[in-house]
């Protein structure tokens, strides 16, 4: 008897589905529990969920996202926004106030293309060496002490500008200097948003978005005020306040960036890796020419051409800086 037995079916069968019936499937997936037989046979295990079972077609889960409190996660992310804030003003500041001080050093426009090579060529090499790096020492280590390092070299280049001592090698040198490091800072804040999230594309993505809105703010309206601070006070004070504002993103990362710890930390092999992917896939390949056609082309255009017409256009180097803030 029992509503659910079925003609002909064993005491197996109606064990089976009677307990089936009377948990009234509360308790979700099937876990391995034992299953009492009426005839006094051994205890019958439940399947376990598909999942679980060997030779499973389910995709593995992600990577998991980091597990501390959530205050820690948003005082990581507040991190690296702050410290992106006051990075990017400086690298504006940089790019207004270098080129213009090279032109004034020299009075040729070859100057201007000699500092900016050499900028170029230390941000190359910064980006190339900055995944080895993260891999090796971790995230928070390379981003903190690459601020650091920038931060020295803003001081080094105020206090030199405003000596009268900056010839036309320290500042190629300097100006070097900030930008391999702030190859090496791109790298370990792009690996802040997968260490923090897991494989949480969603939220990867959302991150990103707060970032970049914040890298346009800056690309917005720094260089108008830059432009106004040097028109106003001239290029010595904007070096300074800007530098100012780097050490406090320095700090501000110092304290707050937090990103969990990783995993197993490869050597130079990964990198090597990485070399024989980008050369074995022409997708890759193409992709990375024209990634680096299109950064030539802005570098040219906005440490170059700009600068050009301003002082074409401006009777002073200090009148040009204002007139490429509105450019």
């Amino acid at each position: 008897g029992g509503p659910f037995r079925l003609a002909g079916s064993s005491g197996l069968e109606h064990a089976v589905w009677t307990h089936a019936l009377d948990q009234g499937f509360a308790r979700g997936p099937l876990a391995a529990e034992p299953i009492a037989m009426p005839s006094g046979g051994g205890p019958l295990q439940a399947l376990a969920p598909v999942s679980a079972r060997p030779g499973s077609l389910e995709p593995s889960a992600p990577s998991a996202p980091d597990k501390r409190p959530r205050s820690s996660v948003s005082r990581t992310m507040f991190g690296i926004l702050a410290s992106v804030f006051a990075a990017e003003l400086w690298l504006e500041t940089g790019a207004f106030v270098i080129p213009f001080v090279a032109q004034s050093i020299s009075g040729s426009f070859l100057s201007m293309a000699a500092v900016s090579a050499a900028s170029a060529a230390a941000l190359a090499v910064g980006s190339i060496l900055g995944g080895p790096a993260v891999d090796r020492f971790g995230i928070r280590p390379v981003y903190v002490a690459g601020l650091l390092a920038r931060t020295a070299a803003a001081a080094a280049l105020c206090a030199l500008y405003g000596g009268g001592a900056l010839g036309l090698p320290l500042l190629a040198g300097i100006f070097a200097v900030d930008y391999l490091f702030t190859g090496a800072n791109r790298i370990a804040e792009a690996s802040v948003a997968p260490a923090l999230f897991g494989g949480s594309i969603q939220q990867i993505n959302r991150f990103g978005a707060w970032k970049q809105r914040v890298i346009e703010v800056v690309g917005i309206a720094g260089p108008v005020l830059i432009g106004q601070v040097i028109a106003a006070g001239g290029f010595g004070p904007a070096l300074a306040v800007f530098a100012v504002v780097l050490g406090l993103g320095a700090g501000i990362a110092a304290w707050t960036v937090r990103p969990p710890p990783a995993g197993a930390r490869p050597g130079p092999g990964r990198f090597r890796d990485g070399l024989r992917e980008l050369a074995g896939r022409p997708t890759l390949r193409w992709a990375a020419a024209a990634f680096g056609l299109a950064l030539a082309v802005n570098r040219w255009l906005y440490l170059m051409v700009g600068q050009a017409f301003s002082l074409r256009a401006a009777a002073t180097a200090q009148a040009a800086a204002g007139t490429l803030g509105w450019l």
